[in-house]
């Protein structure tokens, strides 16, 4: 008995899910001032994408546009270097998305509780970490992947990002996606990186003043006393009922769609993964806003 308790055990630690951590990345290149001219073009339904920029301009920004089992593989190129990168969106049982991002060899994959499995937006972009370094970055911006100010997402550290915008990107996906392509002149570009090392150093002291900080600080009264009104009214109130609908539901659907034992262990441990990893992305949320406003009103 003790040994087949055991090896009960051992099998249901061996399908739990492992994923990758994703980097929280907050510093991305910053492009407030309308002077700049940044331009956005937009393109529908591609497969093949190949667009290099003309007239001085350089690019700043790419959005994709992923829906379930859509995936994209592309180039960025930028001074001499060529930055091969990945996005997948799959989704393995109906509470829950997989998304992977690779990005020069940089790679995570990560399981969210996503009951609605909606379209999943996606960000290219330039971004400063923790030591002041200019790096290139993939994130979900999507609400579903985070529910705070920092995004998850990977990045690649490149020293030239500076002087050596990307100028160029290809892609092809396996399905029809939509995709957005942000452009600034070069001067437009630097200036965005001024501003951006600005904020990451703290030495931000431009127009983001007390009338900027009490309107953000109002969003975000409003969004983290909803979610602490409706977690309470799901989770406290009728947390009893939650649960054994919760549980009902993924038990009948674990059973109904599983080959064998394993299968129906895998699958069920999966969804309470997803939720554990969703509620706490919720405590996380409301923790990183009080951060921002604290960090915002510092420099005052």
């Amino acid at each position: 008995m003790r040994k087949a308790i055991a090896v009960l055990l051992v099998s249901l630690i061996a399908v739990m899910p492992v994923s990758a951590e994703w980097t929280d990345i907050f510093d991305l290149l910053k492009v407030f001032d309308p002077n700049l001219h940044p331009i956005t073009l937009s393109f529908t339904d591609r497969t093949i994408l190949d667009y290099t920029v003309q007239n001085g301009y350089v690019i700043y920004k790419i959005e994709l546009f992923l829906d379930n089992g859509e995936s994209v593989s592309g180039i960025l190129y930028f001074g001499t270097n060529a930055a091969p990168f990945k996005i997948e969106y799959t989704r393995p049982n109906p509470f829950t998305s997989t998304i992977y991002l690779e990005i020069d060899g940089v790679n995570a994959s990560k399981d969210v509780f996503d009951p609605l499995g909606t379209e999943k937006q996606f960000l290219i972009t330039y971004s400063i970490n923790e030591s002041n370094a200019t790096r290139l970055s993939i994130i979900c911006v999507s609400d579903e992947c985070t529910f705070g100010p920092f995004k998850p997402g990977v990045g690649k550290i490149y020293d030239t990002l500076v002087l050596t915008p990307i100028y160029k990107v290809t892609f092809a996906s396996n399905s029809p996606v939509n995709a957005k392509i942000g452009l600034l002149p070069y001067k437009g570009y630097i200036e965005g990186w001024k501003e951006t090392q600005k904020i990451a150093t703290g030495n931000y002291s431009s127009e983001f003043d007390f009338s900027n900080l009490l309107d953000f600080a109002s969003g975000a009264y409003v969004i983290v006393s909803g979610f602490i009104w409706y977690f309470r009214l799901i989770f406290i109130d009728n947390g009893l009922l939650t649960f054994a609908l919760f549980e009902a539901f993924v038990l009948a659907w674990s059973a109904g769609t599983s080959r064998n034992i394993w299968s129906f262990y895998r699958k069920f441990i999966r969804v309470h993964v997803a939720l554990f990893e969703f509620l706490m992305n919720i405590i996380r949320t409301v923790v990183e806003i009080f951060y921002m406003v604290i960090q915002a009103i510092k420099p005052f």
